[in-house]
């Protein structure tokens, strides 16, 4: 890409439904690994401070999909999860297309007290994925600036949600 970027792309030629990972020089050094798991799903392990550590890239279903596709995703990305030993560090991310929300009390041990949209069709399946796997949604549990909360915009300017998370174990 230039810059001392590589870009790490699972899509084929659509845009729509693809995990792009984007390295930058450094981190690019400390790859040790990049498999492809689905259109919608890669892993890569990075050498850290503490030890190697997988790091899962993702993009969800939007809830207009068919819920077999989405069950299916979510399987590919139950699989890959339950393949990282308990013991090890892991960080998820991207698009998960998904509302989350604190009010209910069932999903309090994997979402914090900061989430800010409500839980909709594509939130139940992460938050139960998250609750399986000891996984904690980052982005609800800090406060932060209202611009910094919400990831997506609509073309009308006024639609904004929280659908992009950094989850980590």
């Amino acid at each position: 890409m230039g810059e001392g970027r590589t870009l790490f792309w699972s899509g084929g030629t659509r845009r729509r439904g693809a995990v792009v990972l984007v390295l930058n020089s450094f981190a690019r050094k400390a790859l040790l690994t990049f498999k492809l798991i689905s259109s919608c799903l890669l892993r890569v392990r990075v050498e850290g401070k503490h030890g190697k550590m997988p790091v899962l890239t993702c993009y969800a279903l939007t809830n207009e999909a068919k819920d077999e596709d989405k069950d299916d995703s979510y399987a590919f990305l139950s699989s890959e999860l339950s393949s990282v030993p308990p013991h090890n560090y892991l960080i998820v991310l991207e698009d998960f297309n998904a509302g989350i929300a604190n009010s209910s009390g069932l999903y309090d041990a994997a979402n914090g007290p900061m989430a800010v949209d409500i839980l909709n069709d594509n939130g139940k399946p992460l938050l139960n994925c998250c609750i399986t796997h000891a996984l904690l949604v980052t982005d609800t549990w800090f406060l932060r600036r209202d611009i910094a909360m919400q990831t997506w915009y609509s073309n009308d300017g006024k639609t904004k949600e929280m659908l992009d998370y950094i989850i980590i174990r």
